[in-house]
């Protein structure tokens, strides 16, 4: 969950795994502007279908602009 007062980022919130809806309430964007954002998106997203989903990791290391030691 985000805390709009701080922009702190509680990441225990969030599972491994993303859903569009996880990134839409980080990031604080439209459901459309989401999808946007994630059809070229900087970052690795898989795709199954329609279904899209994003490694917490990865998005973590492109928000926070750092490399993560996994």
């Amino acid at each position: 969950m985000v805390t709009d007062d701080l922009q702190v980022i509680n990441w225990s919130d969030y599972p491994k795994i993303m859903r569009p809806k996880h990134i839409e309430e980080i990031l604080g964007i439209s459901q459309r502007k989401t999808y946007e954002f994630l059809n070229d998106p900087p970052f690795h997203v898989a795709k199954d279908g329609k279904q899209k989903f994003i490694s917490k990791a990865v998005f973590i290391e492109w928000l926070e602009g750092r490399k993560l030691d996994l």
